[in-house]
């Protein structure tokens, strides 16, 4: 009799020997919940049942996916993020928990105005800006992108998860947005042409034009500090999330083009995450 317990052990094994995740067991253990669409907690105790061969052929070929770098993310097309279940796929960044820390300082940002209009730049899958919105229901907020593939995803999840539509724009950055905002949020790409040939980095899959920022990765942030000063209402708050390597920078490019207040916020690793900077 095989058991699910056995052929979970198998995906375990075949991750590991390709050492292809951190987390094998984890992996494995997840994608089996997936194929069998059971809570991990019911699975895990149930393991020695055993399990039908169309069952254990369907878990093998998610397994397969996983062994060629595939993100368990996008093999089970959802992802969460700040205790909502966003769908993801090839055609945007998966949700990083990290990322949390720029929702939360603008959640912050918004409770201290009577009324709050937010820019989420580079949207993505629409995570930031829609976990605003179902935080603050009355915040008005705006999701753009560059890429039209995006805001289909980051449309599909504001109708799943807030039960209606929110205001999406096309643009390159802020070159089509039009009015001013009371905070602009954004996690634009930020990593460097080197970093993005990374062969591990190429092997998840995750849309190029979502992570790459030139040579020395600040492409996006140097345009989106010099444009978004005069799209933030008086008062305004600019938050860009980057990497830890990358803030100090940024608050000096914030300082050189007149932002003040400008603060940098650790994520619960206590990496340099978010920078802060209003508009005067």
């Amino acid at each position: 009799m095989i058991t699910r317990s056995d052929i979970l052990m198998q995906g375990k094994r075949r991750l590991q020997e390709l050492a292809i995740s951190d987390t094998p067991y984890l992996d494995a253990l997840v994608l089996m919940s997936h194929s069998l669409n059971m809570r991990k907690e019911k699975l895990l105790a149930s393991l020695e049942q055993p399990i039908w061969e169309v069952d254990a052929i369907a878990y093998g070929k998610l397994i397969t996916l996983r062994e060629r770098g595939l993100p368990v993310a996008y093999i089970m097309k959802r992802k969460e993020f700040y205790g909502l279940e966003f769908y993801v796929d090839k055609r945007v960044l998966i949700p990083r928990p990290d990322t949390e820390v720029l929702v939360e300082a603008a959640i912050e940002a918004c409770r201290s105005r009577e009324t709050c209009k937010v820019l989420d730049l580079c949207t993505g899958s629409g995570c930031v800006g829609i976990s605003i919105k179902h935080t603050l229901p009355d915040t008005t907020v705006t999701l753009s992108d560059i890429s039209e593939d995006a805001l289909a995803v980051a449309s599909l999840n504001a109708r799943n998860l807030l039960n209606c539509d929110l205001e999406t724009v096309k643009s390159d950055l802020l070159d089509a947005i039009e009015g001013t905002f009371d905070i602009i949020v954004t996690n634009p790409p930020y990593l460097t042409n080197e970093e993005c040939r990374d062969k591990t980095l190429k092997a998840r899959s995750e849309p190029d034009l979502a992570l790459r920022s030139g040579e020395d990765g600040f492409d996006h942030i140097r345009r989106i500090i010099n444009t978004a000063y005069k799209t933030l209402e008086k008062k305004g708050i600019l938050l860009i999330e980057g990497g830890y390597d990358q803030l100090e920078k940024t608050r000096e490019l914030m300082i050189g083009k007149g932002y003040t207040n400008i603060t940098i916020l650790k994520d619960l690793a206590g990496h340099n995450r978010v920078v802060r900077g209003q508009r005067n």
